[in-house]
């Protein structure tokens, strides 16, 4: 991760972790019921020093801004259709990498000028270019459901989910989640890769076997797999991931973030990691944690977790919103010496 102090990024698990709010930082409404995914661009990644945050609701991929990280003006739905957006900037070009089920809104889409090979019905994943994070280019084709051997297990319809791009020293990986656990399309069954020369591809899945999947004896994993993000550093590879799991102690399915090492980037091992944040018992994330995305805010010393949570629905449809933890140093000092600025606001 561009800079971050190794020893920081090295010691990621062992950070203390703080819920900004008691309330999400972008709520969801009536209109909205779901805002999830959010990826995030600092002021220093902006080409106009502003935040940028990406998000999906159930119309698509919305793009909203911000002064501060924390109040967010909605600018526009920049996909329709789509879900689970992540974004990668190299070289002053940010790629919007994106999940895509066919044409939802052909009258919507028709700005895109989609070729005959472009359009695709099934699951896939797309990508979009941009210089300056207000015109961007039209969709290009990545991968298909079709393309990923366990995409379809269990399913009459290949599914693919939560996609993100990163650089390696052979060219481009691309992660994303396969398949699904039962009926929900957010919980992946199966985290695999595939890999490119150059960034728009054309992308081949990297061997037959998974990255990681869900599995009865590993506590915190034991449902699903749900979304991993992965940042990489000096040969280590850290990742977030949502798991999903069965909660003993308060006797309801639930998930969770987790820290994950890894020497190369594609074996994941499962240590019995404690989680760095889980569900509430009550209020806007008390459902299940869905996504989540990692920032380091290098002028306050201190990581900005952004996440996806629900809240418990009943009888009444899920909403979901988008909340916002803080991860620092513990150091063993009293509260009222402390100055920091992030820590007066908790």
């Amino acid at each position: 991760m561009k800079g971050v102090p190794f020893e920081l990024f090295d010691n990621l698990e062992n950070l203390s972790w703080f819920p900004f709010s008691d309330e999400p930082i972008i709520q969801s409404h009536p209109l909205q019921l779901r805002v999830s995914n959010p990826c995030v661009l600092l002021p220093e990644e902006a080409p106009d020093e502003s935040w940028h945050l990406f998000a999906h609701s159930m119309l698509g991929i919305h793009h909203y801004t911000s002064d501060s990280g924390i109040s967010w003006s909605h600018q526009k739905l920049l996909v329709p259709g789509g879900r689970f957006p992540s974004i990668l900037e190299e070289d002053g070009n940010y790629h919007l990498i994106y999940e895509q089920r066919g044409r939802l809104f052909p009258l919507l889409g028709k700005s895109s000028r989609l070729r005959v090979d472009d359009i695709h019905h099934e699951s896939h994943i797309e990508l979009k270019i941009s210089t300056d994070l207000s015109i961007w280019s039209r969709p290009r084709h990545l991968i298909s459901g079709n393309d990923i051997e366990q995409a379809s297990h269990m399913r009459k319809r290949p599914l693919l989910m939560h996609p993100q791009l990163v650089s390696t020293d052979h060219g481009y990986r691309l992660y994303m989640g396969a398949s699904a656990i039962g009926e929900d399309s957010r919980v992946a069954r199966y985290l695999v890769s595939a890999s490119a020369p150059q960034i728009l591809g054309p992308y081949h899945q990297e061997g037959k076997s998974v990255l990681i999947e869900a599995a009865g004896n590993e506590y915190y994993r034991s449902l699903g797999v749900g979304q991993l993000m992965v940042y990489g550093q000096e040969g280590l590879y850290k990742a977030l991931e949502t798991s999903y799991y069965y909660d003993e102690e308060r006797n309801t399915n639930t998930s969770s973030i987790i820290v994950l090492n890894s020497a190369d980037g594609l074996v994941f091992p499962y240590d019995e990691n404690q989680p760095i944040l889980v569900t509430s018992e009550r209020g806007w994330a008390s459902g299940n944690i869905r996504t989540c995305v990692l920032k380091y805010k290098a002028d306050e010393k201190c990581w900005y977790c952004f996440f996806s949570a629900s809240a418990k629905s009943g009888l009444f449809p899920e909403r979901e919103s988008i909340g916002l933890l803080i991860g620092k140093t513990p150091h063993p000092r009293k509260m009222e010496d402390v100055t920091d600025v992030v820590y007066n606001q908790l």
